[in-house]
């Protein structure tokens, strides 16, 4: 990583160039030729953010596998652009599998993060046209690692990092009940595609499920943070529930706003065909099981009061759309799901009532009547 102002400024001088007036340059020359300078921003912005998330995963590896270089960055959590092609050219080469890197690259600073997330705001509208399917995935890869990238650099040292990052989590970052910089960047960006999934443009809601997907991954942050380049969080994530000492505030504030986020867009789009398919509300279902199922092991009791009310918000509009397919619908949505690792949603809603009703976990403090009360409403 070059030194932290150089950096800065480089971010800077691609945010002065977005301010140009776009109308005015498409006005001027060819709309094609004006659309490939967005498409090369757009691969610039990915290589970028490829680079840091690397680091991340280059940092996190050596300090597990107790080696000083690591050889590919294929387990980053990314899918690789190398050899992909789309309808508007290559996408940026990953190469970085090419050669060793060094784990001493250095993690960027908050600054940094903050600047590479606001670049996007400016960026999608001259791109939204020809986002497809494969930008959001190279996108949602970025999104997920960047958010954690001021935690991961506050760590100040690869020797330090650990499984699960509790050394990482306990260091001392501004921990109001905001959210920061970086985070309110990322937040906003969220924002704007969840408005633009209700605008109705065709290719963007082409990638309505995986954007959910996404958001629901982004809201298990207020319960665990995971470590670099891991893709698992799941309803098995509850078995690491007290491995993390200390999760910031302002990440469970951010993973909070994530949940409610997906809660929304699912309660609009419940009834969307793509969703049905692709079983969104057991994923809606899972995904909120961990913070109900752990309780009063959550950090803070707003995380699961929260995933509560989400909760009954999703089956409120679910199931009854849900009972309303077909058995020969039922028969076909099945068909395609792969028994070995899903569970019947029936099973889940079963499973995720009787953790949050018989959590075997207390409270770390006695609860006053009225508290109580609240808890069991």
């Amino acid at each position: 990583m070059p030194n932290a102002e150089i950096a800065h400024n480089a971010l800077q001088t691609l945010g002065i160039l977005l301010s140009f007036d776009a109308a005015s340059l498409e006005s001027r020359s060819d709309p094609q030729r004006a659309s490939d300078i967005w498409l090369s921003f757009w691969r610039t912005w990915l290589s970028i953010g490829h680079n840091f998330v690397f680091s991340f995963v280059a940092a996190s590896s050596a300090s597990t596998n107790g080696v000083g270089t690591t050889t590919s960055a294929t387990n980053s959590g990314i899918p690789s652009t190398s050899d992909r092609v789309t309808s508007n050219g290559p996408l940026v080469a990953d190469t970085a599998t090419a050669q060793p890197v060094k784990c001493s690259m250095r993690i960027p600073d908050g600054p940094f993060f903050t600047l590479y997330f606001e670049l996007f705001k400016a960026l999608f509208p001259r791109i939204r046209g020809s986002f497809n399917l494969d930008f959001f995935a190279e996108f949602r890869g970025i999104i997920e690692q960047g958010v954690l990238g001021p935690l991961y650099a506050a760590n100040g040292s690869a020797q330090q990092l650990s499984t699960h990052f509790s050394t990482v989590c306990s260091t001392s970052l501004v921990d109001d009940s905001g959210l920061t910089p970086t985070q309110k960047a990322v937040y906003d960006i969220l924002v704007l595609f969840s408005n633009e999934m209700q605008n109705g443009l065709s290719n963007i809601q082409g990638f309505l499920v995986p954007y959910i997907e996404m958001l629901l991954r982004l809201s298990l942050y207020a319960v665990y943070i995971p470590r670099p380049g891991s893709s698992a969080l799941s309803s098995s994530s509850t078995s690491l529930f007290g491995q993390v000492e200390a999760i910031p505030v302002n990440y469970i504030v951010f993973g909070e706003k994530c949940m409610e986020l997906a809660t929304e867009l699912f309660k609009i789009f419940a009834n969307y065909e793509a969703l049905l398919e692709a079983n969104v509300m057991q994923k809606m279902i899972e995904a909120l099981r961990i913070p109900l199922a752990a309780k009063y092991r959550c950090q803070c009791q707003s995380t699961w009061l929260l995933a509560s009310r989400c909760f009954i918000d999703v089956i409120t509009v679910g199931v009854p759309i849900a009972t309303r397919c077909s058995p020969s619908t039922r028969a076909a949505t099945k068909s395609r799901r792969s028994s070995a690792t899903e569970l019947d949603v029936w099973n889940v809603i079963y499973s995720t009532l009787r953790d949050f009703l018989f959590c075997p976990h207390h409270p770390v403090e006695a609860l006053s009547g009225e508290e109580f009360q609240l808890h069991e409403a």
